[in-house]
């Protein structure tokens, strides 16, 4: 397949990763690779892969790609409709929204070990195993991304994601036994919404150093877990016990017997309507003596103010944010409005505007519906979309922040800004926080002001942004693929303050920034940390967990639960 100049200069991005670009093309993709990746071994890699049969979850190239003067330079590929990573499976809000299942994730499972075990007898391994290589869509079938990374036909895979990398792993050297590792991790994430090597010990270390300790959670006294997730006694003791033996002892193999046993043997409990092991003589979600680690300890709330019930309804399945929750029928609903739903639609993200319009946002457009009004506009993919006062901003196609007025006959578009292809944003308070990442820098843009950080290589993997209404200062926090966060405070162009050695447990975006404090939710308590005295104070609340939401209102914090919401202060 031919790409021409003229096609590179007038197609919009898809999407930008560290080796390569990504295009839409005839219903499907084309991969452009960067300047600095070694052609010669990634067509030696593809040429070999082109011949092979392998399983049809792997979205292979299909042709491959040269330009007008016949060099080789990416390759042709299917589309993933409606594709959601495997990270998501270990994520509790994407759970509940959807509606995932026990018996939905192990089919997803099963279906990755399948596909590795066929790949390993064709000599080919993953080696950058990792749940977000792997896509799952509304049926639960999976699809392998970036099968260029992986070793093949003698050319090896050279990147690994450190949170799923073999302590045992010499060099690129990844074989059958790395390829099991990593799956372990991945299939007890998923299972546990958490990772194998996750919680807090004391002395603290971070999540590599556990690995290479091999201090896992299993059965671990040393390791607090948040109260937030549940104990894992409903995985079948001969999987859990397998799963610490390679977390532990060495052991690697895939998953296989055990986890086959598990996905073949599983009940409805009529109470939870979740999947359970059926060997079990009760449901392990109804019966609490078949827990084997028990919670941390609550600290109540002694002195000073109490939370206060502030929202909540017998209706609710999962709260999703201060204006909406997903009711018990499956249904998005507006709380704000009486009787307005929404259908929860599988891969769809919903956001009110107001009374009469909502935005429906499916990955790469957004469907603005007011009333009887509908309009669509193309959006980045994978961008997140921001909703205040009635206005609603996102990253184009041409990469562009937007801002929108809905209106009933149409809407009133307006550009705030150009950013980078590959760029993150938040809006709050008529101000725009805009991170650009290019391959060697971040660009911070603030209202029009410029801040560059240059020799930043970072991948960000998680990441908080954060307005204080008090100062005008921004929050920008992001963890990096090495577990590592980093925390800056901005003033327009200005970098106030800078760290790299705190650690949060909560999901970053969960915080808030008020008064020069930043504050974090965990256990029994809102961590405040003022990043200008450089102390920590810990305001103790019972109601708050790891997997709370903050947001400062004035004096009082709003505390978003799973099935209520509170107020502080």
């Amino acid at each position: 397949m031919i790409i021409t100049r003229s096609f590179l200069k007038t197609t919009p991005q898809l999407c930008e990763g560290g080796e390569g670009i990504i295009f839409e093309k005839d219903g499907g993709l084309i991969k452009i690779y960067k300047s600095h990746i070694n052609l010669i071994e990634k067509k030696t890699k593809l040429e070999s892969l082109l011949k092979l049969s392998v399983p049809k979850q792997v979205v292979k190239p299909t042709e491959l790609c040269y330009d007008e003067n016949n060099k080789f330079i990416g390759f042709f590929m299917r589309k993933v409709i409606d594709g959601i990573e495997l990270k998501q499976l270990s994520n509790k809000k994407t759970i509940k929204s959807l509606s995932i299942t026990i018996k939905d994730i192990l089919r997803v499972l099963v279906q990755v070990k399948d596909v590795l075990k066929t790949l390993h007898k064709l000599g080919i391994y993953v080696g950058d195993l990792n749940d977000c290589n792997i896509l799952f869509d509304k049926n639960f079938d999976v699809h392998f991304i970036d099968c260029d990374s992986w070793s093949i036909g003698g050319v090896n895979c050279n990147v690994c994601m450190d949170s799923f990398k073999d302590p045992f792993l010499k060099s690129d050297n990844f074989n059958e036994k790395t390829d099991s590792y990593a799956f372990s991790i991945m299939s007890f994430k998923s299972l546990t919404k958490i990772h194998p090597f996750g919680g807090t010990t004391n002395p603290d270390m971070d999540l590599l150093q556990r690995m290479n300790k091999k201090i896992s959670v299993i059965d671990n006294q040393n390791v607090t877990i948040p109260r937030t997730i549940p104990s894992w006694n409903f995985i079948p003791p001969r999987l859990l016990q397998q799963m610490k033996e390679i977390f532990e002892n060495g052991k690697r193999e895939l998953l296989t017997d055990n986890l086959d046993d598990y996905n073949n043997n599983l009940i409805l409990c009529k109470k939870d309507t979740e999947y359970y092991y059926s060997k079990f003589t009760t449901c392990p979600y109804c019966d609490v003596t078949a827990k084997i680690l028990d919670k941390p300890v609550k600290i109540d709330a002694t002195g000073g103010p109490q939370p206060i019930l502030f929202f909540t309804s017998e209706d609710i399945q999962f709260i999703l944010s201060l204006d909406s929750y997903v009711n018990k029928k499956g249904e998005i609903v507006h709380n704000v409005i009486n009787g307005r739903t929404v259908v929860n639609t599988f891969g769809t993200k919903v956001y009110f505007v107001n009374k009469d319009c909502y935005v429906e946002d499916k990955g790469t457009e957004l469907i603005i519906k007011y009333n009887n009004s509908v309009n669509t506009l193309k959006k980045k993919y994978k961008t997140d979309v921001k909703v205040e006062n009635g206005f609603v901003y996102f990253i184009s196609n041409s990469d562009q922040l937007m801002k929108v007025q809905p209106l009933p006959g149409g809407n009133g578009i307006e550009t705030i800004s150009k950013c980078s292809s590959n760029s993150i944003f938040d809006y709050s308070g008529g101000s725009y926080f805009i991170c650009s990442n290019y391959s060697h820098m971040k660009v911070i843009q603030i209202d029009g002001n410029y801040y560059q950080m240059d020799n930043n290589t970072d991948k960000i993997v998680n990441y908080g942004i954060h307005r204080d209404a008090a100062t005008g200062y921004w929050l920008f926090i992001y963890e990096t693929d090495k577990n590592v966060f980093k925390t800056f405070v901005f003033n327009k162009n200005e970098l106030k303050f800078s760290n790299d050695l705190i650690r949060y447990t909560c999901s970053l975006k969960d915080m808030c920034f008020s008064n020069a404090t930043i504050f974090a939710p965990t256990d029994g308590f809102i961590k405040g940390f003022s990043y200008q005295k450089n102390a920590y104070k810990d305001f103790e609340c019972s109601v708050v967990t790891t997997d709370s939401t903050l947001i400062r209102d004035k004096n009082r914090f709003l505390i978003i639960n799973e099935k209520a919401i509170y107020t502080f202060g």
